[in-house]
């Protein structure tokens, strides 16, 4: 499992975000992003690359291996999970 763990594209291709990135925020949006690093992670790197990063469903399904019908629902149930979340 370790080696597995090593060898996945979110291990590879990860990177830390600075604190400058965070700066330019307000307190709504901080609780945004925090809702969204909270979704499972199907849902939270596609909605990330979209919203924040202005990648195309396209894009997206082409960085992640997906077809666009699935980062759509990916994208969509993200959206209902958010959703769910902000509300309480």
């Amino acid at each position: 499992l370790c080696k597995n763990h090593l060898l996945s594209f979110w291990y590879r291709n990860r990177c830390e975000m600075s604190d400058q990135f965070f700066m330019d925020f307000n307190d709504d949006e901080m609780l945004l992003l925090q809702e969204i690093m909270k979704l499972p992670t199907k849902q939270r790197g596609i909605i990330y690359l979209h919203y924040y990063e202005g990648y195309s469903c396209k894009e997206i399904g082409e960085i992640m291996g997906l077809g666009d019908s699935a980062v759509k629902m990916r994208l969509k149930k993200g959206r209902e999970l958010l959703r769910k979340s902000m509300e309480v």
